[in-house]
Parts: structure tokens; C-alpha cells; sequence
């Protein structure tokens, strides 16, 4: 539980220590003016990051910032996304601002882990505040992932092993299923750090760089909703339950998942998508018939030929056994020369 979070330091000034003062402020933030108030909102959760305040408060500070900063984020990934590679210096510092928010806020939530953690383990095992510390952590460390997709941009290591880390977390308090309120849609459904974690995992997995920024909302979209069909498990499935492919990845690693039969053991879990799919398929079928997307939870602003051709390509990625297409790729050095002036280039 020791992650590199900001020093706490006695010369932080927050906008805010407590619940009371956090409301009061965010009456006077102008949401309309995008721009400025996402640079208001980084600002205080740095300070906020540095200040020494019970896990509890923060918890409740960070909970009652949440819709402003997912309305903020929301509206500025809209500057980068589809954007052609490489941005423009514009768009790429919005995409740094967004990454550093998401960066920000997520420490929050790490800042509330750790402090949970200092105290007597056994009292708080289980608690509804560490499990909704640790989704909402794990949730930031996604939105970070995904907004690097968005804009084609190669994950770190860094975003990977902290994802990992929070999940192998979740393991060692036997928090992986319980329930606590969806970030988004709250009044909804409810959500799990097994169903976060593997959202970004099977969306990785779904080629994001070859889709467009609609593929890519509409598949996040749909994996909300999918996730309790989708299992983490110890070992592979079994042989019988082909065409579902084992997927992997290593809780230890630094890397993303991986279409590989690795062995079973140690902090090695594989993706068990068998109940996926039966769901996938099942809406493929139905699709064929002349069902409307709506009618199948894939939602009313989707045309049914969108609809179909996604899923099949979901299908193919996630629950078909099949190699990658292309091999992994590996960071490289080179030395480029330039040169110029005719005789030269001759």
C-alpha cells in the first residue's frame, strides 16, 4: 500500500479541509466555463493531495467532487478525441491536463487506501469505505488508460502496474465482489473492482487504436453493463468451454493483458468471457432478426448495422481463440540522420 503519492506538507493551503467548506466552494465554481474550472479543480486537489486530513473526510470530499470532475473531463476529451496522430500542441496539452486530473484525483482515493490501511485491518475489513475507495481508485486509474486510447496513444507501464496493484489489493481484502454505487451511473446499477478492473482490460484487448472515438464510447459503454459477465479467475477455463479464449494477464506485471496459455499459479488471472459470449452471441442472433438495438440494452442513439458489426468484431476479439494479429509492440532506439542542401542529399 505504498504508492508514490505527494509529501504531506504542513505550508498546503487547500481551497477546502472538509465536507462543508468543498460544497460551499464548488458553489462558486462556473462548470460552464470548462477551461477554468477544470484548472480550479486540478489546483485544489493538488493542495488537497498534500494535506493531512482523516481518510474518512477525504473520502467524503472526494465523493462529493465527482460529478464535476467527470463533467469536466467528459467535456475536454471531446478537444482530443479522433484527433490526428501527433496532436497538436493545443490538443496535446488539454490530453496532459486531462491525464493530470484524472492523475490528481485518483491519488485521492490512494491517499484514503493508505490511510484505511494504517488502522486495525481487522475492523475494517470489508467496510463499504475501503471497498468504495478501492473502485473508485481503480476506476481513475482506467479513466486514465482510456483517455490515453482515445487520442492513440501507447499506455505506460506505470498505468498498467497501478491497476494491477489495486486489484491485487482488492484480492487481499476479499473485496473483489462487493457492491458499491457506480461512479456514473449511480441511480442505475450498482458496480464491483472485479467489473472495474476488467473493463479497461477487455477494452485494451478490443484493438482501441484501429477504432473510432464512437467504437470506443459505445464499447465502454456496453462493458458498464456486461461486466458481471465477465470472471477473473486462477486458472483458465476449462477446454469445454471453447471458443472462449483464455485470456491473461499478470497481477505482478507492468503490461496489459495478453492473448497468451500461460500458466496457471502465482499472480497470474485469466479472463473467463464464456458468459459474454453467450451474450454477445445471443444479440448478434437477435440483431439478424430485426431486433432494435434498443430493445437489446445497446441503446437507442446506436443504428442497428453499427450495432451489428461492433459486436461481431467484440466477438472475434474477445471470445474467439485466436493468436493476435499482429505482434506485440517493443520499444526501440534508433539514431535518426537529416540532412540537407542539394549536394548532400545526392
Amino acid at each position: 500500500m505504498n504508492f508514490d503519492l505527494p509529501m504531506i506538507s504542513a505550508n498546503a493551503k487547500p481551497e477546502f479541509r472538509d465536507v462543508k467548506s468543498c460544497a460551499a466552494w464548488l458553489e462558486t465554481l462556473p462548470l460552464i466555463n470548462v477551461g477554468p474550472s477544470h484548472g480550479r479543480l486540478l489546483g485544489a486537489l493538488e493542495q488537497l493531495n498534500c494535506c493531512e486530513i482523516t481518510p474518512t473526510e477525504r473520502l467524503q470530499i472526494l465523493e462529493l467532487l465527482r460529478e464535476p470532475v467527470w463533467f469536466v473531463q467528459t467535456e475536454l476529451a471531446k478537444k482530443f478525441a479522433s484527433r490526428a496522430v501527433p496532436l497538436a500542441t493545443p490538443e496535446r496539452e488539454i490530453f496532459a491536463n486531462v491525464v493530470a486530473l484524472w492523475s490528481s484525483y485518483g491519488q485521492g482515493y490512494l491517499h484514503c487506501l493508505q490511510g484505511f490501511a494504517s488502522v486495525n485491518r481487522a475492523l475494517l475489513a470489508g467496510s463499504i469505505q475501503l471497498v468504495l475507495a478501492c473502485q473508485r481508485a481503480l476506476w481513475c486509474a482506467g479513466r486514465s488508460i482510456a483517455e490515453q486510447q482515445l487520442c492513440y496513444q501507447e499506455v505506460g507501464e506505470n498505468e498498467w502496474t497501478l491497476l494491477h496493484r489495486l486489484y491485487s489489493f482488492a484480492e487481499e481484502q476479499k473485496i473483489v465482489d462487493q457492491q458499491v454505487e457506480h461512479p456514473v451511473q449511480k441511480e442505475q446499477w450498482k458496480t464491483t473492482c472485479m467489473e472495474t478492473y476488467t473493463q479497461p482490460l477487455l477494452l485494451q484487448l478490443a484493438n482501441p487504436g484501429e477504432m473510432t472515438a464512437r467504437q470506443q464510447a459505445l464499447t465502454a459503454r456496453w462493458l458498464d453493463r456486461w461486466g458481471t459477465n465477465v470472471r477473473l479467475k486462477s486458472s483458465p477455463p476449462a477446454l469445454s468451454d471453447k471458443p472462449v479464449c483464455p485470456l491473461a494477464v499478470d497481477l505482478a506485471g507492468d503490461k496489459g493483458p495478453v492473448r497468451e496459455h500461460l500458466e496457471a499459479g502465482g499472480t497470474r488471472r485469466f479472463l473467463d468471457a464464456t458468459e459474454l459470449a453467450k451474450s454477445i452471441r445471443m444479440r448478434i442472433a437477435l440483431l439478424q432478426k430485426g431486433d432494435a438495438p434498443e430493445k437489446l440494452s445497446l441503446g437507442d442513439d446506436v443504428p442497428p448495422r453499427l450495432a451489428s458489426h461492433l459486436l461481431d468484431l467484440l466477438f472475434r476479439l474477445w471470445c474467439e481463440d485466436k493468436p493476435p494479429r499482429n505482434p506485440a509492440r517493443q520499444s526501440a532506439a534508433n539514431k535518426a540522420e537529416l540532412t540537407s542542401a542539394m549536394g548532400a542529399l545526392h
